[in-house]
């Protein structure tokens, strides 16, 4: 009899893990929508890697259509180009968008994203020389970029007068052409060839170490490359059709005659031949600003751009 009479407290015990599992295995107690709202809530407070463990915790544990399970995707990919600039794992999540949701409204923003993150990842057409060099057994099959006599060698690796040549030019960047012209003295030349090569040598043990990975590199790589394809784009854009007659130049004279006027308490008035260096400077300048205005409006208006002024503090 006292057997059968602890049947039932047996059953009541059963009954409560079979439930407590049932609870389980439906999904978890919290609410879908308060899973999203918390990992937004991260996200905004700047807690980026700690939001990312919420959002994949929320794709993996309730049931959302593609539509959100792309959405969600696209947020972590964003967070882990834009904020921790970690390009490969953004580039996975992206990849994602194009391989599980290529219907999705996101897909054509994960394709370009895809190409960008490549970019950052220096995995482009820059890269081709050294991937050749990488990869040939024999680094006289590799095709030279810019070629000319062998100057040194690291190794098995030439280095050249045309790659001396382009690395002057690069490091003299902002410096006008007949600056760059006077470096012909052999000493400055053997000092600069030295500098390439202590820069290359540093360069391969650094990514020996790995830093070729290193966010904070990737980052400023593409900051540089950036920078200097806005230089390059400005170089092309502000030299065309940049008017340079000697009437422009007289009109220019007279119609900023204070700018070039002396004198304090007697003005003197100079000849326009006594100061044509200096309005050609100052013309100059003045259509290169215009025709930077003119191109940013452009492009402005093409890319449809709008700037809300009342939301900056």
């Amino acid at each position: 009899m006292k057997r059968v009479g602890k049947l039932p407290m047996f059953a009541a015990l059963a009954v409560l893990v079979l439930s407590a599992g049932c609870r389980q295995a439906g999904g978890p107690d919290i609410p879908a929508e308060k899973a999203r709202e918390f990992a937004d809530a991260l996200h905004a407070k700047a807690l980026f890697p700690q939001s990312i463990v919420e959002y994949e915790h929320y794709l993996r544990s309730y049931r959302l259509d593609e539509e959100e399970q792309a959405n969600v995707s696209y947020i972590i990919a964003n967070t882990y180009f834009e904020q921790l600039h970690r390009y490969d794992d953004a580039l996975a999540w992206y990849m994602r968008i194009k391989e599980l949701y290529p219907n999705s409204t996101l897909a054509d923003q994960a394709d370009k994203r895809i190409v960008e993150s490549l970019e950052r990842l220096q995995r482009n057409v820059d890269a081709q020389q050294a991937r050749e060099e990488a990869t040939f057994i024999d680094p006289a099959k590799v095709r030279k970029k810019r070629p000319g006599v062998v100057v040194a060698r690291i190794g098995e690796r030439e280095i050249t007068s045309g790659d001396l040549e382009y690395s002057i030019k690069q490091y003299f960047i902002t410096l006008p052409p007949y600056i760059l012209s006077q470096i012909e003295d052999k000493t400055d030349r053997l000092a600069m060839l030295k500098g390439v090569i202590a820069t290359e040598l540093l360069y391969s043990s650094a990514r020996r170490k790995g830093l070729d990975r290193d966010p904070e590199i990737l980052e400023g790589a593409f900051q540089a490359k950036k920078a200097l394809m806005v230089h390059k784009l400005l170089q092309q854009e502000l030299s065309t059709n940049l008017s340079l007659t000697d009437e422009d130049l007289r009109n220019y004279f007279r119609e900023h005659i204070d700018r070039y006027t002396t004198g304090d308490s007697l003005a003197v008035v100079p000849r326009f031949e006594d100061v044509r260096g200096r309005v050609t400077q100052d013309f100059i300048v003045s259509q290169q600003k215009s025709a930077y205005e003119r191109l940013l409006q452009r492009l402005m208006r093409a890319q449809a751009v709008k700037i809300y002024e009342d939301k900056l503090k």
